[in-house]
C-alpha cells in the first residue's frame, strides 16, 4: 500500500524547514556585505541597494512563511537603513539578533516549536459541476405572455429547453422539483411590486446557493433594480429586449465550467515565497508556473498561457511595476489580469505601483483564502470573456477569427522550434 500523499500543511512545513536551513548562509553573506560597506563611502553607496533588498525580502518571506520575529527584525533593519540618523551599532545589533533567532530555529526544539505554532491551511474540494455543455434548461417567469412569446421562440431556436411560468408560486415549486441552469425573472407581479425578486431571494435561502438569474422587466426604477441586486441577479434588462442580448447573458450565466484548471503564473525573485504562494493555489486546484527571474516572464507567458499573473512588486533588475508595463505593451496581454504581491503597506506607493494597469494589490503575508478567492474571481472572469469572444454561442466551436489566430500561433511556434533545432 502506497503512503498517503503529503498534505498542504506538510508541504508548507517542508518549505519552512528549507528556509531555516538556507538562512545561515544568507545571514553570513549579508553580514559580510554590511562589514564591507563600512570600509568607505564608495562601498556603502555600492552595497546599499543589496542591503535594503535583503531586509525587504527577508521581511516579506518571514511574514509569508509565518516567522514573525524574523520579519520584525528585518523590518527594523529596513527602517534603520532608511534613516541616516540611526547609528551603525543599531544595524549591527539587528544582525546579532537575527543570528540568535536563526540559531534558535536551527535547534531541533526551536524548529519544532516554530513549526507547531503555525496554523494549518487546507482547502475544501470544489463541488462537482454537472451542467450540460450545450443545451440548457431555462425558466422564464413573466405574467405578460404576449411580450415574451418572441423571446421564447428565439431561446428555443438556440437549442435550449425553455419553460414559461406566469405566476411565482408555480415557478417556485418547479425550481424545488427541478433546478434550472438559468432563470429569467420579471420583478412585478399581482402579488407585489417586487414579488418576482422576493421569490428568488426565498429560493436562494432555501437552497443555500445563489441561483443564476437575470431580470427582464418593464420597470427601470431604482427600487426594482435594488431588489434584483439583493436577490443576487446577475443582469437586468428592460423590455423590449433584443433576443441576442439576453441570449449572451444566458450564455454568460450558463457557460459550462472549463475542464481545464485555472492557470496562474507567479513571478517572484524569492523562490521560497513563490513556492509558498504556488502551494496555496495548487491546493485550491490551480496549475501554477513559478518564475524567479523577471527577464524570463515573457517566454513563460507565451508557453504557459496563464489566466492570471501574480507578481511581486520589489524585484532586482526589473520591478513588478516595470514588468507589468512591459506586458501591457503587448496587445495580446492587455486584458491579462495582474495582481501585485508585496509587503508594502504605504497606500500611496500601492496606488503608484498600480498605474501600470493591474487589478489588485495584495499585502504580504497573504490570507490563503483571500488569495485564492482574489485569483479565482479574476481568472475565471477572463476565461469566461475569452470563451464568449472566441466561440460561437450556438455550436461552441471556435469562430473564424479565433481559428485563424490559433493556426498562425501554431505555425509561428513550429517555425521557432525548427530554428532552435537547426542551431543545436
Amino acid at each position: 500500500m502506497s503512503p498517503p500523499a503529503p498534505s498542504l500543511h506538510d508541504k508548507l512545513n517542508q518549505l519552512r524547514q528549507r528556509f531555516i536551513e538556507q538562512l545561515p548562509a544568507r545571514l553570513q553573506q549579508i553580514t559580510a556585505q554590511w562589514q564591507q560597506s563600512r570600509t568607505s563611502p564608495e562601498a556603502e553607496a555600492r552595497l546599499a541597494p543589496e542591503l535594503h533588498r535583503f531586509f525587504h525580502s527577508l521581511k516579506g518571506t518571514g511574514r509569508s512563511l509565518g516567522f514573525e520575529r524574523i520579519a520584525m527584525l528585518a523590518d527594523q533593519g529596513e527602517t534603520a537603513l532608511n534613516n541616516p540618523s540611526v547609528s551603525a551599532e543599531v544595524v549591527e545589533l539587528i544582525f546579532t539578533q537575527l543570528a540568535q533567532e536563526q540559531q534558535r530555529l536551527e535547534s531541533l526544539p526551536g524548529q519544532q516549536k516554530a513549526l507547531a505554532a503555525l496554523n494549518s491551511v487546507e482547502f475544501s474540494p470544489a463541488p462537482a459541476q454537472t451542467r450540460s455543455k450545450r443545451q440548457r434548461l431555462i425558466y422564464l417567469c413573466d405574467d405578460e405572455p404576449d411580450q415574451v412569446s418572441q423571446l421564447l421562440h428565439h431561446l428555443r431556436c438556440f437549442g435550449h429547453e425553455v419553460v414559461h411560468f406566469e405566476d411565482t408560486d408555480t415557478f417556485f415549486n418547479a425550481v424545488i422539483t427541478r433546478r434550472p441552469d438559468a432563470i429569467i425573472m420579471d420583478v412585478q407581479f399581482p402579488l407585489g411590486h417586487t414579488a418576482g425578486t422576493e421569490t428568488l431571494t426565498s429560493l436562494n435561502k432555501l437552497t443555500g446557493e445563489r441561483l443564476r438569474s437575470s431580470v427582464l422587466s418593464s420597470h427601470n426604477d431604482f427600487h426594482s433594480r435594488l431588489s434584483a441586486v439583493r436577490a443576487g441577479c446577475n443582469g437586468y434588462f428592460t423590455k423590449p429586449v433584443k433576443p441576442l442580448d439576453l441570449m449572451l447573458a444566458v450564455d454568460e450565466l450558463t457557460t459550462p465550467l472549463d475542464d481545464e484548471p485555472l492557470r496562474v503564473m507567479v513571478v517572484d525573485d524569492e523562490p521560497e515565497v513563490a513556492a509558498y504562494h504556488a502551494l496555496l493555489l495548487e491546493a485550491a486546484g490551480m496549475v501554477v508556473q513559478q518564475v524567479n527571474h523577471p527577464a524570463e516572464a515573457l517566454n513563460a507567458l507565451e508557453r504557459f498561457s496563464p489566466d492570471l499573473l501574480l507578481v511581486d512588486v520589489y524585484m532586482p533588475v526589473c520591478s513588478g511595476e516595470e514588468l507589468a508595463s512591459i506586458i501591457r505593451q503587448q496587445p495580446e496581454y492587455v486584458g491579462l489580469p495582474i495582481i501585485y504581491l508585496s509587503s508594502e503597506t504605504d497606500s500611496q506607493k500601492q496606488l503608484s505601483a498600480m498605474t501600470a494597469g493591474v487589478e489588485a494589490f495584495i499585502t504580504k503575508p497573504v490570507v490563503p483564502e483571500e488569495l485564492v478567492s482574489a485569483v479565482k474571481l479574476r481568472a475565471e472572469r477572463l476565461r469566461l470573456l475569452r470563451s464568449l469572444m472566441t466561440r460561437d454561442s450556438m455550436t461552441g466551436l471556435y469562430n473564424h477569427s479565433s481559428t485563424t489566430d490559433l493556426i498562425s500561433k501554431a505555425l509561428a511556434q513550429r517555425s521557432r522550434d525548427n530554428t532552435s533545432t537547426r542551431w543545436l
